[in-house]
């Protein structure tokens, strides 16, 4: 009986000696997931953290801010000045290209300035609702200084398509051999041609094909003219008749961009550059701020003309 007894009390000693290894020794038990509901503190420990970012607005802001120092810091108006003008022609390194040449210009009212066209032009500019009254205001005339260029001849006539008499004497008509043959001077030829015609065509709503068969005839003949020549086409600003009541239609319901669209067709066609003017910063929202009557652009829409060309300048 004895015996029995002391035979049990050691066991239950060494039982007990057991628990206590395990317990000093096994890991801690894990909390119940059920402990831990959505939302609780127990929950908010236990998830892991997001990662830390900047909020959308900022980072949408940081990524559309320009660089310092680069063509898009002076996209907008008040940013903008003849020598902030210079300075994207130096970014662009359009000097190195155009420094020293002579340059005419194949326009209409847009590009026309009083005394720098042959006798029998009718000019636009000077005008005092624009508020441009000297030639430095125009927007070629940013492009050719901040470039180097020297102006030949303003070839622009207030008024004028590209379309019309091919041999008109006048060389009114922008595909003309006598308005081509102006683009010289006296003793010189030009060494780069400005081409920036169809607004009114667009105006007048002459028909696709009539315009294209008449800017292609002007390009074709400029090449014979004068095949030493860097000749670059320029897409027609933006333009929203309200003063005719005719707002951005013609009246054959053609926008200026079908017009734009056949430019670059006739140029590609030829592999000669396109600038395009549509993002110049004249929009349907600011017309009444940057024109004067939705075409012709103030001493404003110039400068903010201007500051597009040479971004986009081959």
């Amino acid at each position: 009986m004895h015996s029995g007894r002391k035979i049990f009390l050691l066991w239950r000693t060494a039982a007990a000696l057991l628990a206590a290894f395990i317990l000093a020794f096994a890991p801690p038990a894990p909390l119940l997931a059920a402990s831990a509901h959505p939302g609780t503190p127990a929950a908010n420990a236990a998830a892991p953290l997001p990662a830390i970012s900047a909020p959308p607005q900022a980072a949408a802001a940081s990524a559309a801010a320009p660089l310092p120092g680069t063509p898009a810091a002076f996209s907008a108006p008040g940013a903008l000045t003849p020598a902030s003008l210079a300075q994207i022609a130096a970014l662009r390194g359009l000097p190195a290209r155009y420094a020293g040449k002579a340059c005419s210009i194949l326009g209409d009212s847009i590009s026309t300035f009083a005394g720098t066209a042959p006798k029998g032009y009718l000019a636009y500019y000077p005008n005092k609702e624009s508020g441009i009254s000297t030639m430095d205001q125009m927007w070629w005339h940013y492009i050719l200084v901040s470039s180097g260029m020297s102006l030949l001849r303003s070839c622009s006539w207030s008024g004028s398509r590209m379309s019309g008499d091919k041999e008109d004497p006048t060389g009114k008509t922008g595909c003309s051999t006598k308005r081509i043959s102006d683009l010289s001077g006296k003793d010189k030829t030009p060494d780069v041609i400005f081409i920036m015609m169809g607004t009114n065509d667009f105006l007048s709503a002459v028909s696709l094909p009539r315009f294209q068969d008449c800017y292609g005839t002007c390009l074709d003949r400029i090449a014979a003219r004068y095949p030493n020549a860097s000749v670059i086409c320029f897409t027609c600003f933006p333009v929203n008749c309200w003063a005719s009541g005719t707002g951005q239609l013609n009246a054959d319901g053609r926008t200026i961009d079908d017009y734009n669209d056949i430019i670059r067709q006739c140029a590609a066609a030829r592999g000669l550059p396109v600038v395009e003017t549509g993002g110049c910063g004249i929009t349907v929202q600011n017309f009444k701020t940057l024109t004067v009557d939705g075409i012709h652009p103030n001493a404003q829409g110039a400068l903010l003309a201007a500051a597009n060309i040479l971004q986009n300048m081959p």
